[in-house]
């Protein structure tokens, strides 16, 4: 039986927060850290075009890796694709929860563009070369990768994140995993209900989702709701198989004896005190 929901999914119903705030007067903060950067006021602060292709991308892709531009960008750019490779192939292997509805998408990101997000992402001028990997409605998969960190299996291992079942085993970090703000209109629900094959939005789908993912495994043989463990989060009994107990057999007690030592002990403490009576007498009758 195929899983019904990816991580990818649920990318798509739980949003979770942002990575970067704008405020009045052109001042982005980057909430990871609380720290914040003023960007002039003549930018497209929301990231404009730039995010809103993205959020198509992204509906229509498995997940996008973003390229960050540096000396070693064709570098990052043939580890990210030998990454989307990798995944399709352990696709057609059988080898993921479930085969990839989609393709990887990989693209340069244009940070002249969307310096907000690109810096929310931990980009800055004259840093190494990186990757991102996003899905969802922009949701990290991972850690952003620069310079020697990004390598074909370090991707990979973000990617086969993003198709993992979500009743998998893996950490439930994910679902706290911070997202660069996309925008997200009417038309974009609509389609995304049309490639998904189920609403996003939908209460039920959520409240579905949410009970699948509070009675995913975990290590501990609980499971996980948030930070709590609890055994059955739907109906809070645990069925038992009760094997039939043997009778035991009763063994007989002997009463306890009265042992030869304790005897001679006793016929010596009243030899001792008949003698003693009897000195004491002796010596009055001499008196």
């Amino acid at each position: 039986m195929l899983c019904k929901y990816t991580i990818r999914d649920v990318g798509f119903v739980f949003v979770g927060d942002p990575l970067v705030a704008v405020e009045d007067g052109g001042i982005a903060r980057r909430l990871a850290d609380d720290t914040t950067r003023l960007f002039p006021s003549d930018i497209a602060l929301d990231g404009g075009a730039v995010r809103r292709a993205l959020a198509q991308d992204l509906l229509q892709s498995i997940a996008v890796v973003l390229v960050f531009p540096g000396d070693d960008a064709d570098r990052v750019h043939g580890h990210a694709m030998q990454a989307a490779r990798d995944l399709e192939t352990m696709s057609r292997q059988g080898r993921l929860a479930r085969p990839l509805d989609g393709s990887v998408l990989v693209q340069d990101y244009d940070v002249h563009a969307d310096p907000v997000g690109a810096w929310a992402l931990g980009w800055s001028a004259g840093k190494d070369a990186g990757a991102a990997v996003l899905y969802g409605r922009g949701r990290l998969a991972g850690d952003p990768l620069f310079g020697m960190l990004v390598t074909a299996d370090a991707v990979l291992e973000q990617l086969e994140l993003v198709s993992d079942s979500c009743e998998c085993d893996r950490p439930r970090s994910w679902l706290t995993a911070r997202h660069l703000p996309l925008p997200w209109n009417e038309a974009l629900r609509t389609r995304a209900r049309d490639l998904l094959g189920f609403d996003p939005h939908n209460p039920r789908i959520r409240d579905e989702i949410d009970r699948i993912l509070s009675r995913g495994p975990r290590s501990d043989g609980g499971e996980a709701v948030g930070e709590l463990i609890i055994s059955d989060p739907l109906l809070g009994y645990n069925e038992l198989v009760l094997e039939p107990v043997q009778p035991v057999a009763t063994m007989a007690v002997e009463p306890r004896r009265f042992g030869a030592g304790l005897f001679w002990l006793c016929i010596g403490l009243v030899s001792v005190s008949v003698l003693a009576i009897g000195l004491r007498f002796s010596g009055r009758d001499a008196a």
